[in-house]
């Protein structure tokens, strides 16, 4: 006797979850894009319990981020509730499922990986531009989805992207569009040390240290390895 086999059990899916955030950055970010959204995320569940990103670390310190798992409450910050969200759904194979979560395993273990505020804060004059080991939100999730052989039907390098552009050239209805704490009620998941406070002089030094360290590391990253930059270093260099 042949048993059936479950053909949901075969399906897999990746989520896209284009969200709007409280934050001074994410209201910055909007404000000068003029678009809904300001952020966007990769889950490999519905139920958005394996979500990933581009974004900082703790709360306090939003220098200093890179490849984080992130909750609803990172995206309230504790302030609001509601966020807005809107999430499409994308049918990948079993080899793609497997190439996402093995590069995001590869992105957080190799501690160099940073968020590429430079790109960001400089999106208005340049229209974004690359960052050795370094993305922004938008430019993580393209990566990702070319990564897992996705086709995009697009060239455009990931870092001239901004999170409305990305939703544009998909070309699948969302599947959900409203208020993330609503989607996510009842997934009380703890976010560890995100929202710690800094008590003391000495916590506030090293929030203010870390954050200098890491914009040197990305002004030294986008120097040596910018192409056109790249000889004068070089002869500099030379002795």
């Amino acid at each position: 006797m042949h048993q059936r086999k479950d053909k949901r059990a075969e399906e897999h899916y990746i989520y896209l979850v284009f969200s709007s955030t409280p934050s001074r950055f994410g209201r910055m970010i909007r404000f000068a894009s003029g678009a809904r959204f300001n952020h966007v995320s990769l889950a490999f569940d519905e139920d958005l319990r394996k979500l990933y990103s581009f974004g900082r670390r703790k709360n306090n310190i939003p220098i200093n981020a890179g490849l984080v798992q992130e909750y609803p409450e990172r995206f309230s910050l504790r302030k609001v509730d509601y966020v807005g969200i809107r999430i499409y759904r994308i049918p990948v194979t079993a080899e793609q499922f497997r190439l996402g979560k093995l590069r995001i395993r590869q992105i957080m273990n190799d501690e160099k990986y940073l968020y590429n505020l430079y790109s960001v804060l400089f999106y208005p004059i340049f229209k974004g531009f690359y960052t050795y080991k370094a993305y922004t939100c938008v430019e993580f999730v393209i990566h990702m989805l070319r990564f897992m052989k996705i086709d995009l039907s697009t060239d455009k390098p990931s870092y001239k992207y901004l999170p409305d552009e990305l939703e544009s050239i998909l070309e699948i209805p969302p599947i959900y569009e409203g208020n993330l704490l609503e989607y996510t009620i009842g997934d009380n998941i703890s976010c560890g040390d995100f929202f710690d406070p800094m008590l003391s002089y000495r916590e506030q030094f090293y929030a203010t240290g870390i954050s200098v360290v890491i914009l040197s590391k990305l002004m030294y990253r986008k120097v040596r390895h910018s192409h056109r930059l790249s000889k004068i270093y070089s002869l500099i260099m030379l002795p």
